[in-house]
């Protein structure tokens, strides 16, 4: 099944196997639904995933499906702004390094603002920032909130580490996609151009930040509801641990 799709500011085809969609997809955005009719409260769906596996798609691909109920949302609209980044450092394993250098890591992103709006999510109509790969910067004036399914997509949504450990309390159910480090290597690369690096800065950044975090997502994270894996570009269930 294809859909043309709008994610970070790109234009965007999306493409997944029919089985895919039919057996896994939609009989899960149907159970969100009925859930919520059921019990007249929101649904907050986590989805979670290293760089790379096509999390974004996957999420507009999702609300495409159901867009009268679902929402796609991003966790990249609460990294802190680009004039923050720009002149700032902060401690990762144990270093000090200019933001700069890892944009894309969790000290990037403020965590007390993350936090503040998913204890609001589900009872709340609230405005969601959003990431404009574009700008390279966040947009404060965001998206509003207003859909009873909504799927959250970002790196750092099950990361097993203080602070964002807590955040998975805030979602009904959560997803993963897991790859191999070496299979999301040339994606990554290939973002960043199209985002407006050279080929080198490309490679130099991924090495730099992104491959860094692919390693700490993986190592790093809690389980999910329900796992799914990257082979050679195609995307597949593995196994739901917790149905809804």
């Amino acid at each position: 099944m294809r859909r043309t799709l709008n994610v970070n500011g790109f234009t965007v085809q999306a493409e997944f196997s029919d089985a895919f969609v039919h057996q896994t997809l939609v009989p899960l955005l149907e159970r969100l639904i009925a859930k919520h009719f059921l019990t007249n409260k929101r649904q907050v769906v986590f989805l979670c995933a290293p760089p790379g596996t096509g999390k974004s798609t996957l999420a507009y691909f999702m609300e495409s499906l159901y867009p009268q109920y679902v929402q796609a949302l991003g966790l990249d609209g609460f990294h802190y702004p680009a004039r923050v980044i720009k002149t700032s450092t902060c401690v990762v394993d144990g270093k000090v390094v200019p933001m700069q250098d890892v944009k894309g890591c969790p000290e990037t992103y403020d965590i007390h603002q993350i936090t503040e709006s998913l204890k609001k999510i589900h009872t709340t109509n609230l405005v969601w920032p959003y990431y404009d790969r574009g700008l390279h910067d966040v947009v404060q004036e965001g998206v509003h909130v207003q859909k009873p399914i909504i799927l959250i997509e970002g790196n750092w949504l099950l990361l097993n580490e203080p602070g964002f450990a807590k955040l998975k309390q805030f979602c009904d159910y959560s997803i993963f996609i897991t790859a191999d480090k070496d299979e999301l290597k040339d994606r990554l690369v290939e973002r960043k151009v199209r985002g407006g690096l050279t080929l080198e800065a490309a490679r130099a950044f991924v090495e730099r930040s992104d491959l860094k975090n692919v390693e700490r997502i993986l190592k790093r994270r809690l389980e999910a509801n329900l796992e799914l894996r990257v082979k050679q570009g195609i995307l597949e269930r593995e196994h739901e641990t917790k149905a809804l």
